[in-house]
Protein backbone atom coordinates (compact mmCIF):
# COMPACT_ATOMS: atom_id res chain seq x y z
CA UNK A 1 0.00 0.00 0.00
CA UNK A 2 2.78 2.55 0.74
CA UNK A 3 4.10 1.94 -2.78
CA UNK A 4 0.68 2.85 -4.25
CA UNK A 5 0.65 6.15 -2.32
CA UNK A 6 4.18 6.89 -3.52
CA UNK A 7 3.03 6.52 -7.16
CA UNK A 8 -0.05 8.61 -6.48
CA UNK A 9 2.23 11.27 -5.00
CA UNK A 10 4.51 11.25 -8.05
CA UNK A 11 1.55 11.59 -10.40
CA UNK A 12 0.13 14.38 -8.23
CA UNK A 13 3.36 16.36 -8.30
CA UNK A 14 3.62 16.07 -12.07
CA UNK A 15 -0.02 17.04 -12.52
CA UNK A 16 0.21 20.04 -10.19
CA UNK A 17 3.39 21.29 -11.82
CA UNK A 18 1.63 21.80 -15.16
CA UNK A 19 0.49 25.39 -15.66
CA UNK A 20 -2.73 26.03 -17.52
CA UNK A 21 -3.42 29.55 -18.77
CA UNK A 22 -7.18 29.39 -19.10
CA UNK A 23 -9.93 26.97 -18.30
CA UNK A 24 -13.59 27.20 -19.08
CA UNK A 25 -16.53 24.97 -19.60
CA UNK A 26 -16.99 21.83 -17.58
CA UNK A 27 -14.79 22.62 -14.56
CA UNK A 28 -17.22 23.40 -11.78
CA UNK A 29 -15.07 24.37 -8.80
CA UNK A 30 -12.11 26.74 -8.59
CA UNK A 31 -10.26 26.88 -5.29
CA UNK A 32 -7.43 28.21 -3.18
CA UNK A 33 -7.02 25.27 -0.82
CA UNK A 34 -5.72 25.79 2.71
CA UNK A 35 -6.04 22.28 4.13
CA UNK A 36 -7.22 18.78 3.24
CA UNK A 37 -8.24 16.12 5.78
CA UNK A 38 -8.84 12.48 4.83
CA UNK A 39 -11.35 10.46 6.86
CA UNK A 40 -11.10 8.06 8.56
CA UNK A 41 -7.38 8.14 7.70
CA UNK A 42 -4.92 8.67 4.83
CA UNK A 43 -4.42 4.95 4.12
CA UNK A 44 -7.96 4.24 2.93
CA UNK A 45 -9.94 7.49 2.83
CA UNK A 46 -13.70 7.29 2.48
CA UNK A 47 -14.37 11.00 2.98
CA UNK A 48 -12.44 14.24 2.46
CA UNK A 49 -12.67 17.77 3.86
CA UNK A 50 -11.23 20.45 1.56
CA UNK A 51 -10.86 23.82 3.33
CA UNK A 52 -10.20 27.12 1.59
CA UNK A 53 -11.88 29.65 -0.69
CA UNK A 54 -14.11 28.44 -3.54
CA UNK A 55 -15.73 29.84 -6.68
CA UNK A 56 -18.36 27.74 -8.44
CA UNK A 57 -19.43 27.79 -12.04
CA UNK A 58 -23.14 28.55 -12.21
CA UNK A 59 -25.15 25.38 -12.92
CA UNK A 60 -26.55 25.52 -16.43
CA UNK A 61 -24.10 28.27 -17.40
CA UNK A 62 -20.53 27.01 -16.98
CA UNK A 63 -18.99 30.31 -18.12
CA UNK A 64 -20.55 32.42 -15.35
CA UNK A 65 -19.47 32.16 -11.74
CA UNK A 66 -20.76 32.79 -8.22
CA UNK A 67 -18.89 34.98 -5.71
CA UNK A 68 -16.04 33.41 -3.69
CA UNK A 69 -16.93 31.66 -0.43
CA UNK A 70 -14.63 30.63 2.42
CA UNK A 71 -15.24 27.38 4.25
CA UNK A 72 -14.87 23.70 3.43
CA UNK A 73 -16.29 21.14 1.06
CA UNK A 74 -17.09 17.72 2.46
CA UNK A 75 -17.17 14.72 0.12
CA UNK A 76 -17.62 10.98 0.21
CA UNK A 77 -16.35 8.54 -2.35
CA UNK A 78 -19.14 7.06 -4.37
CA UNK A 79 -16.85 4.42 -5.86
CA UNK A 80 -13.79 2.55 -4.66
CA UNK A 81 -11.56 3.62 -7.51
CA UNK A 82 -7.99 4.78 -7.99
CA UNK A 83 -8.95 7.89 -10.00
CA UNK A 84 -10.86 9.46 -7.10
CA UNK A 85 -7.96 8.72 -4.73
CA UNK A 86 -5.57 10.32 -7.21
CA UNK A 87 -7.70 13.46 -7.46
CA UNK A 88 -7.97 13.68 -3.67
CA UNK A 89 -4.20 13.33 -3.40
CA UNK A 90 -3.79 16.15 -5.93
CA UNK A 91 -6.05 18.33 -3.79
CA UNK A 92 -3.90 17.49 -0.76
CA UNK A 93 -0.73 18.49 -2.62
CA UNK A 94 -2.33 21.81 -3.64
CA UNK A 95 -3.20 22.67 -0.03
CA UNK A 96 -1.30 25.63 1.34
CA UNK A 97 0.56 26.37 -1.89
CA UNK A 98 -1.48 29.40 -2.96
CA UNK A 99 -1.99 27.76 -6.34
CA UNK A 100 -5.49 28.10 -7.78
CA UNK A 101 -6.87 24.73 -8.89
CA UNK A 102 -9.96 23.66 -10.79
CA UNK A 103 -11.80 20.37 -10.34
CA UNK A 104 -15.21 18.71 -10.33
CA UNK A 105 -18.21 19.04 -12.55
CA UNK A 106 -20.62 21.94 -12.87
CA UNK A 107 -22.67 21.49 -9.73
CA UNK A 108 -23.36 23.88 -6.84
CA UNK A 109 -22.22 22.30 -3.64
CA UNK A 110 -22.57 23.37 -0.06
CA UNK A 111 -19.65 25.40 1.27
CA UNK A 112 -19.73 24.67 4.97
CA UNK A 113 -18.56 27.18 7.56
CA UNK A 114 -15.43 26.21 9.50
CA UNK A 115 -17.38 25.93 12.77
CA UNK A 116 -19.98 23.64 11.14
CA UNK A 117 -19.70 19.97 12.06
CA UNK A 118 -18.86 17.69 9.09
CA UNK A 119 -21.90 15.50 8.38
CA UNK A 120 -23.88 14.32 5.35
CA UNK A 121 -21.04 14.56 2.83
CA UNK A 122 -21.75 15.37 -0.81
CA UNK A 123 -20.85 12.72 -3.39
CA UNK A 124 -17.56 13.49 -5.08
CA UNK A 125 -18.03 13.98 -8.82
CA UNK A 126 -14.97 13.40 -11.01
CA UNK A 127 -14.53 15.32 -14.19
CA UNK A 128 -11.23 16.22 -15.85
CA UNK A 129 -9.14 15.71 -12.72
CA UNK A 130 -7.46 18.50 -10.79
CA UNK A 131 -5.91 21.23 -12.94
CA UNK A 132 -3.66 24.09 -11.87
CA UNK A 133 -4.32 27.57 -13.15
CA UNK A 134 -1.93 30.43 -13.65
CA UNK A 135 -2.31 33.39 -11.31
CA UNK A 136 -1.31 35.93 -14.00
CA UNK A 137 -4.61 35.71 -15.87
CA UNK A 138 -7.83 37.67 -16.19
CA UNK A 139 -9.90 34.47 -16.09
CA UNK A 140 -12.82 35.49 -13.78
CA UNK A 141 -12.76 32.69 -11.17
CA UNK A 142 -8.98 32.90 -10.71
CA UNK A 143 -9.06 36.68 -10.46
CA UNK A 144 -11.98 36.52 -7.98
CA UNK A 145 -10.17 34.03 -5.74
CA UNK A 146 -6.96 36.06 -5.66
CA UNK A 147 -8.83 39.33 -5.06
CA UNK A 148 -10.91 37.69 -2.29
CA UNK A 149 -7.73 36.52 -0.59
CA UNK A 150 -6.29 40.05 -0.87
CA UNK A 151 -9.39 41.53 0.79
CA UNK A 152 -9.36 38.93 3.55
CA UNK A 153 -5.66 39.27 4.33
CA UNK A 154 -5.83 43.07 4.11
CA UNK A 155 -2.43 43.20 2.44
CA UNK A 156 -2.11 45.76 -0.34
CA UNK A 157 -1.48 44.06 -3.67
CA UNK A 158 -2.03 40.57 -2.24
CA UNK A 159 -4.26 39.70 -5.17
CA UNK A 160 -1.38 40.17 -7.60
CA UNK A 161 1.27 38.27 -5.64
CA UNK A 162 1.11 34.47 -5.44
CA UNK A 163 0.23 33.35 -1.93
CA UNK A 164 1.95 32.29 0.29
CA UNK A 165 5.04 34.40 -0.20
Amino acid sequence: MPRLWRWIGVIAVVTLSLGIAYASGPIGIYALIDKVVFEPDTNRPERIQVSGVFVFASPGSPNSFVAPERGYLYYKRSEDDLQTLLEWTNLKYAAGTGQVVGFGGVKKLQVRKSEQRPENPDSYVRNFGVVTLRSDTDFPPVKALLEFHGRVSGEPGAAKIPWPR
